[in-house]
């Protein structure tokens, strides 16, 4: 629980000056909801843009830890349409290949020894 707090208080970190944009959902138990562009059924973030317009996440971060704020930079331009939302893959795969965006890190349900 400890990491998942320090995730969203990263996003809501980096969200501050644009706060149109909100971590609306996730599931840190995927075993067979959305499956990501590989066949796999990743743990994943859903975000959702609140306005009008178009943001492009391109140079944001998200983490799963609270000591390491920017642990995953989205890479390249990433689109979340406006009233709309996005699915982010915690596979540790670190890349976005067309619309699907892939962290560097997993998200786990219980607590491990670090």
């Amino acid at each position: 629980m400890k990491k998942l707090v320090g995730f969203f208080f990263t996003f809501f970190f980096c969200l501050v000056g644009k706060s149109q944009v909100i971590i609306n959902e996730y599931s840190a138990a995927n075993y067979d909801s959305f499956q990501d562009n590989y066949g796999e059924y990743e743990d994943w973030v859903e975000i959702y843009n609140t306005s009008a317009i178009n943001v492009d996440l391109n140079g944001w971060y998200l983490s799963d830890k609270e000591t390491n704020l920017t642990k995953w930079q989205f890479p390249s331009s990433f689109i979340v349409p406006a009233g709309n939302s996005v699915l982010v893959y915690c596979s540790g795969r670190d890349e976005i290949v067309g619309g699907n965006a892939h962290s560097n890190f997993k998200l786990t349900q219980t607590k491990q020894n670090e």
